[in-house]
């Protein structure tokens, strides 16, 4: 299948690649699933690979793989039951059309929702500190962490305001 400029799929393509790559600084490295990805992109664990060629100047083996426990943790916890994910979202998925898929998707919604806090909470604790950020990115069937270097006036501005990043809510308080 070729593609041509100005074809509809290819530019609604690179848009998305340019969507994704719009957020700056200095992208070091990108964690990537270990296995599949749901609809939503989310996986049930990622890598804990570490590259000292990419990290080493900036962060250690041992809180890098702590952090991605931390996410696989989460991950694990909140991950639909094998019957939810299988029967539900995968097989009865091609008989209803879709719609049993909605049941496993509740789960990897809250799943979702907590690993936008536990990154949050990552951040302010490991990677800040480091002068790097991680942030999660996905789309459909795909999605990764990207571990980036803040650039200066990100730096500036978190020591300027050192409970900027302490402002996300946490779990008790929006219970």
């Amino acid at each position: 299948m070729n593609f041509v400029l100005g074809d509809i799929e290819t530019d609604s393509r690179l848009t998305n690649l340019e969507k994704l790559n719009q957020n700056g600084g200095k992208v070091l490295f990108k964690v990537m699933p270990n296995s599949c990805t749901f609809i939503s992109g989310l996986a049930p664990s990622y890598s804990t690979r570490y590259s000292e060629k990419a990290l080493g100047e900036y962060i250690e083996i041992k809180p890098f793989k702590r952090a991605i426990g931390r996410l696989n943790d989460v991950l694990f916890q909140f991950w639909p039951c094998s019957i939810c994910y299988y029967i539900f979202g995968l097989f009865l998925g091609i008989f209803t059309c879709g719609l049993t898929c909605l049941l496993p998707y509740i789960c990897i919604k809250d799943a979702k929702r907590e690993i936008d806090y536990e990154v949050k909470a990552l951040n302010k604790e490991i990677f800040h500190p480091k002068g790097l950020e991680i942030e999660y990115q996905g789309c459909c069937y795909w999605s990764c962490f990207r571990i980036k270097v803040l650039e200066e006036d990100e730096m500036t501005q978190l020591e300027r305001s050192p409970l900027s990043y302490n402002s996300f809510s946490t779990k008790e308080e929006t219970v």
